[in-house]
């Protein structure tokens, strides 16, 4: 097996691994990604960046250790199948590998939310890519604060279905309501901002730390004037900017949103929304409520119980 010596085999170890070699190239690596998010029950978050940014380099990786020899084979088995490169040996006889199933799996699992802990920070990232996009960051804006770094690696663009912006709006403000559940029930003595910026389609979360924004700025265009001139709005139907003319007035489900018409297809357009912040702290009042020990259980992966899986 080719690959490197950074991660040396950990003595006494029992059962079974999978490891990982390489994947295919092209759209061949996707199906083989799909299938380890179907094996693993979303492996696929962590793999992704292993493979797609510095392929042949974070590989070969131990995916799951201290298994059953029958479901590490049949895992193997699928992944071979898929394309990939894939080996079921003993865990005991794993040679030097890039990465072991704690470089993978994050420490906290609450629904489909992953959390992984690095310096004080709480990043929605494996560790392997938690690590190194800290330390990027850390070395390119030497002065950004911690609150700035969890806001800019934290963020998301949840709806990826092309609705209408009124559509949209509701569909990223329950995600972000479900977001700030699930870090609540991560973290439920932690304090953070969750951020849904309404009309952009992009949701992030930070730490309240002592110098945190926690106060919501003013009304914003749905676009920077660098992407669509200040005269434009991005139209769904066209799937492009275009002039509009405005319409309507505020109203109580989004009250501080502007709204117009394509002036092209006569599609209704966001001019201008808010950034919704909700805070989240140990009084938090959400929809869901921290559970009791007995909720908060080990994955029942081998090789992955370092992650608490919080069941709702």
């Amino acid at each position: 097996m080719t690959g490197g010596t950074t991660n040396p085999v950990p003595a006494a170890r029992d059962g079974w691994s999978v490891v990982l070699v390489d994947v295919p190239e092209g759209s061949a690596c996707r199906t083989t990604l799909e299938a380890c998010e179907q094996l693993f029950d979303g492996l696929w978050t962590c793999l992704n960046p292993l493979v797609s940014r510095l392929r042949g380099v974070q590989l070969p990786a131990e995916l799951m250790n201290g298994a059953a020899e029958d479901e590490a084979a049949q895992i193997a088995t699928a992944l071979v199948a898929a394309g990939a490169e894939c080996r079921a040996m003993r865990s005991c006889d794993v040679p030097h590998v890039r990465h072991r199933p704690e470089d993978l799996w994050p420490h906290r699992i609450v629904q489909d939310d992953w959390f992984t802990d690095v310096s004080s920070h709480i990043l929605s990232l494996p560790p392997v890519a938690a690590r190194r996009g800290l330390a990027e960051l850390q070395a390119s804006n030497p002065e950004t604060p911690a609150w700035a770094a969890e806001a800019f690696m934290n963020h998301n663009h949840p709806c990826s279905h092309g609705l209408p912006p009124r559509e949209e709006m509701r569909y990223t403000r329950a995600w972000a309501r479900e977001l700030a559940d699930a870090l609540h029930l991560a973290y439920p003595q932690r304090a953070f901002v969750v951020c849904n910026h309404l009309g952009e389609n992009y949701i992030t979360f930070y730490q309240q730390w002592p110098d945190a924004a926690i106060k919501p700025g003013p009304p914003h265009r749905g676009a920077p004037e660098w992407w669509i001139p200040t005269v434009m709005a991005w139209c769904t139907t066209c799937e492009g900017p275009h002039s509009y003319r405005k319409s309507g007035g505020p109203e109580a489900e989004f009250p501080d949103v502007e709204w117009g018409e394509c002036s092209e297809c006569g599609t209704e357009v966001c001019i201008v929304s808010p950034c919704e912040l909700l805070l989240v702290g140990p009084g938090w009042k959400g929809e869901a409520t921290v559970p009791d020990g007995d909720s908060v259980a080990k994955t029942d992966r081998p090789g992955m119980r370092t992650v608490d899986r919080i069941m709702l």
